[in-house]
């Protein structure tokens, strides 16, 4: 299970490939592709997720998030984290 960060997280996962994290409220988990299942520690509720879907953490918990295409991939935005349009971009 990955632990609580504070930086944002970009992750590719297969199809059925599933993770487990700690997430605290605030938490944001947003499909950049695929189609994700996702769940809450010690709530009734699953939810699915396609691209552009936004699901926002309402408590401290873990979650475990499953991808169910053939790949997906997910941002991981901890509570207070600045949001990737709020990341300055570098040019080359």
């Amino acid at each position: 299970m990955k632990s609580p960060s504070h930086a944002v997280q970009t992750l590719r996962l297969a199809r059925g490939q599933s993770i487990a994290t700690c997430a605290r409220r605030g938490t944001r988990i947003t499909v950049c592709s695929g189609c994700t299942w996702l769940t809450v520690e010690r709530d009734a509720r699953d939810f699915v997720l396609t691209a552009g879907r936004v699901f926002t953490c309402d408590a401290d918990d873990v979650l475990v998030v499953v991808e169910m295409l053939a790949s997906g991939s997910l941002t991981i935005s901890p509570a207070g984290a600045r949001s990737a349009a709020s990341v300055p971009r570098w040019r080359s």
